[in-house]
């Protein structure tokens, strides 16, 4: 009889070693997932832009927030934002292919990212960065505010459709990379786990305050964007936003509005995977022309 005891005492030790093992592997990978990568030499501009500064963009009752600016050259400024775990320098490609392109960029570090002072939150204190940026930009000469776009890649683009729908200041809206629900996206990133990992992510979130209650969809707001142009992009080889979510977004936009998926990108690799295309839609989406009909472009899946 003790010996059965001391059997199950050390089978009940060793299925709490495996759990708490579990559950800490889980939490330190999503913990780790939001940590910003070192900046580098970010407080300098790259070289290579042309009319590139390094700016500070005050944030009412706030810090202020690090950012690139390169003026226009026909009235357009594209606000470009990035994803979690990143700062503005991760959106360096995009920033070169639209700035070539003569259009003006305002590329910012999100709070808690990158050189923005404050901390990490994707909530009210992200809402009210980017809104606070888009009335920096309307200040500045030379640019045309009935022009005005952004681009939002992944979390970024979860942000920006949130701002967007509640913002008629943004003209033209471009959501690349951006989940359709970021509840169903942390479960998808975490499925390998089962269901249970993709819940300890999203507590590991609620516990470091990273994020708040997931009420502000980006599927339920992308309905508000009409009659502004949207264009939705996506990797058809992305592991991380699968097609369905882009899908969804385009189902429940209104028109105008695009969907392009990237025959050979991941989950942010556009420039490098598809360059070609990549850049030509963003130069047609956000040039100072008339928007085209609404279209579809689709790749064999």
């Amino acid at each position: 009889m003790r010996h059965t005891r001391r059997a199950w005492a050390l089978g009940s030790l060793s299925l709490l070693t495996l759990a708490t093992a579990f559950v800490a592997r889980i939490a330190v990978r999503e913990w780790r997932s939001e940590l910003p990568a070192p900046h580098g030499g970010l407080l300098a501009p790259p070289a290579g832009i042309k009319g590139m500064t390094d700016v500070r963009i005050p944030v009412a009752g706030r810090p202020s927030l690090g950012a690139w600016y390169v003026p226009p050259e026909h009235g357009v400024v594209v606000i470009v934002t990035h994803g979690s775990g990143g700062d503005r320098s991760s959106m360096l490609p995009t920033v070169r292919l639209l700035s070539d392109a003569g259009i003006g960029v305002l590329a910012f570090d999100w709070p808690g990212h990158g050189t923005s002072a404050g901390d990490i939150h994707w909530g009210d204190t992200c809402r009210e960065a980017l809104s606070a940026v888009a009335r920096w930009v309307d200040a500045q000469p030379g640019v045309d505010r009935a022009q005005l776009g952004v681009l939002g890649f992944s979390y970024g683009g979860y942000m920006t459709a949130q701002v967007a729908a509640m913002d008629t200041a943004f003209r033209r809206i471009a959501l690349v990379g951006t989940p359709s629900d970021v509840t169903a996206q942390v479960y998808h990133a975490y499925a390998r786990y089962s269901r249970i990992g993709g819940w300890i992510a999203i507590q590991t979130n609620a516990v470091l305050g990273v994020a708040e209650p997931d009420t502000l969809k980006a599927i339920d707001m992308v309905s508000r964007f009409a009659p502004r142009p949207l264009l939705i992009i996506n990797g058809a080889r992305d592991a991380v936003v699968p097609i369905a979510m882009a899908d969804s977004l385009y189902a429940r936009a209104g028109h105008p509005k695009k969907l392009l998926l990237m025959p050979r990108s991941g989950h942010g690799d556009y420039v490098w995977a598809d360059s070609v295309l990549y850049g030509a839609a963003l130069r047609e989406f956000f040039a100072p022309a008339s928007y085209p009909p609404a279209i579809r472009i689709a790749t064999k899946r």
